[in-house]
């Protein structure tokens, strides 16, 4: 059953407002941070149309994470299958939650969920004693994510009507990340062969399709829109050493992958992609080791910290999780100090702003800043490395490039 923490005192909700543009033709938004009770942590890892958060909070309940909703400033315990821990990491527009829960106390055994009407569903694993992650979730109710096979790789999967199917049965290793109403699933996989890096690769119609690269080795996607069109990273080409080139994030449309550049440092990557083919990520820039958040919009790559007139409460954007159809866009950060993140990671959501001048850059507010670590990916790397999960090492490290200030490689 879940149970509701009632925040109303603490926060005004999210609000939606409408559309605007500012003075300098660029969207303008106004940041809400996610304010939570005293102690609690929130790692935001999915949004929905209606504007409602999933992810795995920690210091509360005295579990290591559990799942959530975030919803009109009411948090949601989504409770576990039976174990003590669990994470959403996709949610509908209907409310329905994927994850992935550990099964009994003593065991770290974990399987992928939905929850829907107050009730979280296992829905098994490809092998008899395997594991399962839900990554994501559409209207209908179908799951992608990815679980264990007997050899011991993960594969990505598609549970639909009762049934979880292996997208990537020949593959090394595979990921599903993004599904979208048609039921299209996206993600990254490694080729039969084992011997070439990561790619992107597009399921639809029985048929998976290698995405390719923007000129290097390796790629992934990670989020796929009503149209089809995709996000991810790809490497560019620079003649690095394998493992080592250089990605940028990319829309991928109509059998052609196009470049989205980045914010002038070396390396991007999307995070998420709506029905206007708008996209979140995030971007090295120049003369920093911390990552900023962008947004991708009439072709043009802004750094969203100067997108936001008011509410960052002098944090800044490193990273972003969604993008949905109205414009909403949920995000992290945190203080910075010579070049540190100084403060613990904090959510927020970005609202279009009503119609006022410039851009601006995070007016004075109450940030809410909650204790906890300041990696948002850390807990749940920890998390899934706990439940026995394991993709390839790169692929991991890759996870943070999505929403997060990560530089390695």
């Amino acid at each position: 059953m879940e149970s509701h923490l009632n925040l109303s005192t603490l926060t005004g909700g999210l609000v939606a407002v409408l559309v605007a543009v500012s003075a300098y033709g660029a969207p303008a938004y106004i940041a809400t941070p996610l304010v939570t009770l005293s102690g609690v942590q929130l790692y935001v890892q999915g949004m929905n149309a209606k504007g409602d958060v999933t992810g795995f909070a920690t210091g509360y309940a005295g579990t290591f994470g559990r799942a959530f909703i975030y919803s009109q400033g009411t948090l949601g315990d989504l409770g576990t299958l039976g174990g003590v821990d669990s994470s959403g990491q996709g949610i509908n527009q209907s409310g329905q939650v994927t994850g992935f829960s550990t099964l009994v106390p003593s065991s770290i055994e974990a399987h992928a969920f939905i929850y829907a009407g107050g009730t979280m569903r296992d829905l098994g694993t490809l092998v008899s004693g395997g594991r399962a992650v839900g990554s994501a979730i559409n209207a209908s109710g179908q799951v992608t994510g990815w679980a264990s096979t007997a050899t011991g790789s993960a594969h990505a999967f598609l549970y639909s009507e009762g049934t979880m199917v292996d997208l990537t049965p020949d593959s090394q290793g595979a990921e599903g990340r993004g599904i979208n109403d048609k039921g299209e699933v996206v993600g990254g996989f490694y080729q039969p062969s084992g011997l070439l890096p990561q790619h992107a690769f597009l399921y639809s119609n029985g048929v998976v399709t290698d995405l390719g690269t923007l000129g290097g080795l390796s790629s992934r996607a990670n989020a796929i829109n009503a149209s089809g069109q995709v996000t991810g990273f790809a490497s560019i080409g620079e003649n690095l050493a394998p493992g080592n080139d250089a990605s940028h994030a990319y829309i991928y449309s109509n059998g052609a992958m196009v470049d989205l550049d980045t914010l002038g440092g070396r390396d991007s990557g999307g995070a998420s992609i709506n029905s206007q083919g708008q996209v979140v990520g995030a971007s090295a820039v120049v003369g920093s080791k911390i990552w900023r958040a962008f947004l991708y919009a009439g072709g043009t790559m802004y750094d969203l910290n100067t997108l936001v007139v008011s509410g960052l409460g002098g944090g800044t954007l490193t990273g972003t999780v969604a993008i949905n159809d109205a414009g909403r866009i949920l995000a992290v950060g945190c203080n910075i100090t010579a070049d540190s993140c100084t403060s613990a990671q904090r959510a927020y959501v970005l609202d279009p702003a009503p119609d006022q001048p410039g851009g601006g850059g995070g007016c004075a507010s109450t940030g809410g800043v909650q204790p906890g670590p300041i990696d948002p990916t850390l807990p749940l790397l920890l998390m899934l490395a706990l439940i026995g999960i394991s993709l390839p090492e790169r692929s991991w490290r890759r996870r943070c490039h999505s929403h997060c200030g990560a530089t390695d490689h």
